[in-house]
């Protein structure tokens, strides 16, 4: 068996890996380093440590060899005990247990196990690829060196001011007339920190309502209905505003009044309006007239009636008469248009499938118990969707989801479209 390969791959994904019998390997995490003397770097690595008192069995060790090596688990044990008991025999006897890319295991005096690990590798993944490396300490220069120096640049700077005293005074002419801007003191404004708070505070309020009316569209588009008609700034122009709310503006005072013209051809025409209306007038009047005088003609040539039979002749002779029906004329009812939200649809899906078939199966059954189910596409996955009802509000979708979870099944879910 390859215990140390098993070992060594699970330190570098674990923080302990116990050998059922035997004792625990623990990785300790360690930054870079670098050692003073030896001038030599390291990289970030993990150091390993033997602790024998970790016998109990935590399954991870032999659930990688029960994998690794196609055998079961019980299998996996026994060999990991006969493992184990071969190693303390060795250590009884005075050897050394190697692992390798690990380290060693050995007794000491005391009859203790002693783990040396080995330097050379590092468990840490994210330091793959690095090495250490030694770089030479940096020469920096002296006290000496530096007193010398300083030494050599005062003389070199005595020696050009004593060739060019005149170059001085003239640059303390110049300098003495240059005024010195130093010390002109200018005022600048601090910034009131007020302000930014405010500022801080107003834009977290409206990135808060923005989210908010992101998440409730329904609401946001609601009031939009019902308000959108009291704000001018959704209209194209002034007129269709004031055509729309025509109740509130004083229309007297916003439309141009009309002046009456004295022009011949208005008085013919106004003229011709009131003789139309006179003749109507006297049109229904006589009718009415006429129709007054004829019904009595007819009641003054009727006989008197003494008996019941004489009613009786007159009424079967008014029924062969043809007595004139009234004509109903049926106005057509204006069409109710609903408006429906312009919004997002809620659909309350039954289920998902890969095949069509299936999804077909669903939809028979579902609409032998009653339910509109239909397909409505397939998903970025491919699969094919099942549908039961459709809502404009996700209010409405919520209590029907609810509801039909109760009754039916409680694994279907709400798809906005």
């Amino acid at each position: 068996m390859k215990i140390a390969l098993y070992i060594s791959d699970l330190l570098y994904e674990h923080e302990c890996v116990v050998i059922p019998g035997l004792g625990g390997f623990i990785s300790k995490d360690h930054g870079a380093q670098i050692h003073p003397l030896k001038h030599q770097f390291k990289p970030p690595s993990r150091e390993i440590v033997f602790n024998p008192h970790l016998r109990a069995n935590d399954g991870l060790l032999l659930s990688l060899v029960a994998r690794s090596e196609n055998i079961s688990y019980q299998d996996a044990k026994s060999n990991l005990d006969r493992f184990v008991h071969k190693c303390i025999d060795g250590l009884n006897k005075g050897h050394r247990i190697s692992f390798r890319n690990i380290g060693s295991l050995a007794y000491n005096q005391d009859k203790q196990i002693v783990f040396h690990p080995d330097e050379n590798q590092n468990f840490m993944a994210s330091s793959f690829g690095l090495s250490s490396f030694v770089s030479p300490a940096i020469m920096r220069e002296g006290l000496p060196e530096k007193i010398e120096n300083k030494i050599f640049r005062k003389n070199h700077e005595s020696v050009e001011t004593a060739d060019s005293p005149k170059k001085t005074q003239v640059s303390e002419q110049k300098d003495q007339k240059r005024p010195d801007h130093r010390k002109t003191m200018v005022a600048s404004k601090r910034p009131n920190p007020y302000v930014r708070q405010l500022m801080f505070i107003g834009a977290l309020v409206v990135m808060m309502g923005a989210g908010w009316a992101y998440m409730n569209k329904h609401v946001v588009q609601r009031y939009y209905n019902a308000y959108a008609g009291l704000v001018p700034f959704f209209y194209s122009s002034p007129n269709d505003y004031i055509a729309v709310n025509s109740e509130k503006f004083p229309l007297e005072k916003i439309l141009p009044k009309v002046k009456a013209s004295n022009s011949p051809e208005s008085e013919t025409a106004i003229a011709q309006t009131n003789t139309i209306d006179n003749n109507l007038e006297s049109v229904t009047m006589n009718t009415e007239i006429t129709q007054d005088s004829a019904y009595q003609q007819d009641t003054a040539s009727l006989p008197y009636l003494s008996s019941s039979s004489d009613i009786d002749t007159i009424q079967s002779q008014t029924k062969d008469e043809e007595v004139p029906q009234e004509v109903v004329v049926s106005t057509p009812e204006p069409e109710v248009i609903i408006s429906k939200p312009q919004g997002p649809q809620y659909l309350i899906i039954a289920g998902a499938f890969r095949e069509k078939s299936n999804a077909d199966k669903l939809i028979l059954d579902l609409q032998a118990k009653g339910f509109t189910a239909e397909h409505i596409g397939q998903n970025k996955r491919g699969l094919w969707m099942v549908s039961i009802e459709r809502f404009d509000y996700l209010e409405q979708a919520r209590e029907r989801l609810n509801v039909i979870r109760k009754e039916e099944q409680s694994d279907y879910w709400l798809l906005k479209v």
